[in-house]
């Protein structure tokens, strides 16, 4: 059986994207293999878990919906993880940086978003065209242009419903804090507002969570 390295499993609502305000469990993985100043996790722990021991914590909660999140959950060997959940009836959403190939055998996957933070030429093209949701960050440099670009080479599919992201600084900027709703500056919000009102492709994506000040 395999064993998963995980960072924490936690009941919340979803914070993102077109599920926003929805009860789900979610499963953070540890570990990432990219490393970004903005990133709201600290990775203090990585506690080994197998998989009949995340399914039981899973469980627990009432709602059928799952994230595998992170981190970047698919820099470990998610598939047993993913039919053991898919096996006992849950919904399983992932999300990911877009930077690793999502094999064919993941197709029990309900729900793809990818928020793609690096490089263009770091980007998996086969997660591109699977993806059901793509979050791109307002508030990186040149976030603009690399929205462009992402969109050109990667010829995203009218199939993925497009966000657009603004990030939320802390006061208190380091990984992991702010989650507090005081300690929120809202720099991004209102560049993100207007790119969406003149792209009307994109809806704007607030994080409900940080707002809430909850996982």
């Amino acid at each position: 059986m395999q064993t998963y390295y995980v960072q924490e499993i936690f009941y919340s609502l979803q914070g993102e994207g077109l599920h926003t305000g929805t009860p789900m469990s979610f499963i953070r993985l540890s570990g990432c293999n990219l490393n970004c100043e903005f990133c709201d996790t600290v990775y203090d722990r990585q506690k080994p878990m197998t998989t009949d021991e995340i399914i039981e914590e899973v469980l627990e909660y009432p709602s059928l919906k799952v994230v595998l999140t992170g981190g970047e959950p698919l820099i470990q060997p998610v598939e047993e993880l993913l039919n053991a959940l898919h096996s006992r009836g849950l919904s399983v959403h992932l999300e990911t940086n877009g930077t690793q190939p999502i094999q064919d055998s993941f197709y029990q996957f309900a729900w793809i978003a990818v928020s793609p933070k690096s490089p263009v030429e770091t980007l998996s093209k086969i997660t591109f065209r699977l993806a059901d949701e793509i979050k791109f960050l307002c508030g990186l440099p040149g976030w603009e242009r690399y929205v462009d670009e992402v969109r050109m080479k990667m010829m995203i599919m009218q199939r993925a419903k497009l966000y657009l992201m603004p990030i939320a600084k802390s006061r208190h900027f380091y990984k992991g804090l702010g989650r507090s709703r005081d300690e929120i500056i809202d720099v991004n919000v209102e560049v993100a507002r207007s790119y969406c009102l003149n792209h009307p492709e994109f809806s704007l994506c607030t994080q409900l969570h940080k707002y809430l000040g909850i996982q």
